[in-house]
């Protein structure tokens, strides 16, 4: 079985907002506006998933997965029935813990961002 990642299904301002941006802040503006700016587009984004869950979850799932695609998509209705809040909260999580992990990786690095 081969297996290749394929990262062109992401939107464009998924990969700007979510890996480069918050980079780019830590190493402009520090570790504490990095983790402001990592709050603030991670709630951006449990409001756009409450808003529309559905086309949140198809938008991010990866083509390798397409012939499951609908049986996540199924899921995921099953478990909105009991409120988008839920949902949104879970999607609030993992952006912040993706931004996280993104971030900690670069200092890892030895790349020290800017000076509070």
């Amino acid at each position: 079985m081969d297996v290749t990642l394929n990262f062109s299904h992401l939107p464009i301002f998924f990969i700007i907002f979510y890996i480069i941006f918050p980079i780019i802040v830590f190493f402009f503006f520090g570790k504490f506006w990095t983790i402001v700016y990592m709050l603030i587009s991670s709630a951006l984004g449990a409001l756009a998933a409450a808003a529309m869950p559905l086309a949140f979850i198809d938008i991010i799932l990866p083509d390798v997965i397409e012939p499951y695609k609908q049986h996540f998509i199924g899921l995921a209705e099953s478990v909105l029935k009991y409120g988008t809040m839920f949902f949104s909260g879970i999607v609030f999580f993992l952006l912040m813990l993706l931004q996280h992990a993104i971030v900690r990786l670069v200092e890892a690095t030895g790349w020290i961002g800017s000076e509070q």
